[in-house]
């Protein structure tokens, strides 16, 4: 999961440079408040971790779907073979 927040200015999504699986251990990283500058319009603004959205990266969701029919079609294979032998 990438984890963004929201420029205040420029409403840019920026990614974080921090890695988390929860806002509780994103806390005990950088504290409860965080400053952080925006690539896009240079703006420097303070951020709570409340403000901090998760979003699956696409490859990783990707990788689950092609997993998932992979599997789905290996299934299907073995019953339809165990079915006829």
């Amino acid at each position: 999961m990438k984890l963004f927040v929201t420029c205040k200015d420029c409403e840019a999504q920026l990614p974080l440079p921090y890695s988390a699986l929860d806002r509780a251990e994103l806390a005990r990283t950088v504290g409860d408040t965080f400053s952080l500058r925006c690539p896009k319009c240079h703006a420097t603004n303070t951020y709570t971790v409340n403000e901090v959205v998760a979003r699956e990266s696409a490859a990783i969701a990707a990788l689950a779907f092609g997993l998932l029919l992979l599997g789905t079609g290996v299934l299907a294979y073995c019953a339809n073979g165990n079915a006829n032998g």
